[in-house]
């Protein structure tokens, strides 16, 4: 079988528990590049006849997938882990169901010992997801009067981010179990000392705890990140380029350390949140609406990978949303919350039209086959940056004319803000046209346009690849 994923997916590191399944006898070829997927696998009974060494610093999701598979395995297997386990209640979690269902598992200090016994079938009911809950409890800390009441989450837990309510009360948000789950309260914190905090163990609800201390005016410094360089996107990465948007400055250090300082510039005039396919990106920023009113959201849609309700649920609870434009894999959402406050709008843009609709069309279409250039308004997308379209295209977009010689690095806000309207019209397939457009025209872009419209080409160019 062929397994293969998402642009980002092809982008994760798979190596070690690759060769860990081939230590075990199993037949998996590299697709395309060495250690990443694309994975061709051939069915093959697997056996271990040794102890398996991996590595506990690197993801607790590959000890998981060996430690499932075990006890199908003749023999079963011995799992020794080298350094320390990143993520443990996450293991401890797995070895917790494998048990529910029939499996024999050890969990010591550095060893992990499964026996060769078959699953045997057994009810079981789910209990709620504590990192979805922690959006909740964000929520709650900047709307401290909002009732908030979240069923199925219980107080013995198997999951490790449970502990997103010991981690909430720093913040004042209280958490009464009840019968059929949890209420949130409300209480006074010390908003002034700087969190100090490891989460090694709870690494799903970093974004969430980094997003929520900026909003609340709390410096921190947040400790054991190592994992999420490699997570969905690079989430270190991601948090410092988006937190930059609404002001906030935050510092990478060791590859696994984030830290702030409490002190906030200017924001973005209207945010718009990249969500690099990031499920967790888009729910610990929406909640910034309360704080920025008419936020957008780029592909909202990536909640699904866990938390398909989440934009239905936050409407219940008084979020006011719409979706702006719907494009293929680009949803933007503007999200406010308050008093009626005024949804983003997006930008207006003139109908696509073919060279062939007016005799002046056609006049220009001939001045583009021969000069190679766009006039003003126009471009051939032939030699454009993805070669994604042939259509000569009309680009609503002459205000930004007034913009010819700028530096990249010489807008302000507000100008900004018009190149992102445009952009935010724009199909996939008009983006690299666009850019061909502005630059015929002697017209840059600002920078922080540029690296959106790349990633925006980098992600359509993928996907066209792929099919």
């Amino acid at each position: 079988m062929l397994l293969d994923g998402t642009p980002r997916m092809r982008k994760r590191p798979i190596g070690e528990l690759v060769e860990a399944l081939r230590l075990c006898g199993a037949d998996i070829d590299y697709y395309a590049s060495e250690g990443y997927p694309p994975l061709w696998i051939e069915g093959r009974h697997l056996k271990a006849d040794a102890p398996l060494r991996m590595r506990g610093n690197v993801s607790s999701q590959y000890v998981s997938a060996m430690m499932m598979v075990a006890p199908m395995m003749k023999g079963g297997l011995t799992i020794e882990i080298e350094g320390r386990l990143t993520s443990r209640p996450y293991v401890e979690m797995t070895a917790a169901l494998m048990r529910h269902f029939g499996a024999e598992v050890t969990v010591g200090e550095s060893t992990i010992v499964i026996e060769g016994k078959p699953y045997s079938p057994s009810s079981l009911t789910v209990e709620s997801d504590w990192s979805a809950a922690s959006y909740w409890y964000e929520i709650k800390a900047l709307c401290p009067d909002l009732d908030i009441r979240l069923n199925g989450l219980q107080s013995d837990s198997l999951q490790g981010d449970s502990r997103v309510a010991e981690y909430f009360k720093l913040f004042g948000v209280t958490t009464e179990y009840t019968d059929n789950g949890v209420a949130l309260g409300f209480c006074d914190a010390d908003r002034d000392a700087t969190l100090n905090i490891d989460l090694s163990s709870q690494p799903d609800i970093a974004q969430t705890i980094v997003v929520t201390a900026c909003l609340t005016g709390r410096p921190f410094r947040i400790g054991g990140l190592h994992t999420l360089r490699i997570k969905e996107t690079d989430r270190l990465e991601a948090l410092r380029a988006q937190l930059a948007q609404l002001g906030f400055n935050i510092e990478i250090a060791d590859d696994s350390i984030l830290s702030w300082d409490g002190a906030a510039g200017e924001a973005a005039a209207y945010p718009r949140i990249l969500t690099y396919d990031d499920h967790r990106m888009a729910m610990a920023f929406a909640p910034a609406a309360i704080c920025f009113p008419s936020l957008t959201v780029l592909d909202a849609g990536v909640v699904s990978k866990s938390y398909p309700d989440y934009w239905r649920h936050l409407a219940q609870a008084g979020f006011k949303m719409e979706v702006a434009k719907m494009i293929p894999a680009l949803i933007i959402l503007a999200v406010t919350i308050g008093f009626g406050a005024v949804l983003f709008a997006g930008h207006k843009i003139s109908e696509r039209r073919t060279p062939n609709n007016t005799p002046d069309d056609a006049e220009a279409a001939s001045a583009v086959e021969e000069e190679g250039c766009c006039g003003m308004h126009i471009t051939c997308e032939k030699d454009s940056l993805a070669t994604l379209s042939t259509e000569i295209i009309y680009y609503d977009d002459e205000e930004l004319d007034a913009y010819r010689g700028f530096a990249p690095d010489g807008y302000s806000d507000s100008q900004i803000e018009e190149f992102r309207d445009v952009l935010l019209t724009l199909l996939p397939e008009d983006i690299a046209g666009w850019a061909r457009s502005l630059r015929l025209r002697g017209i840059e872009m600002p920078a922080c346009v540029k690296e959106e419209l790349l990633l925006l080409v980098s992600e359509e160019r993928e996907r066209k690849n792929m099919k």
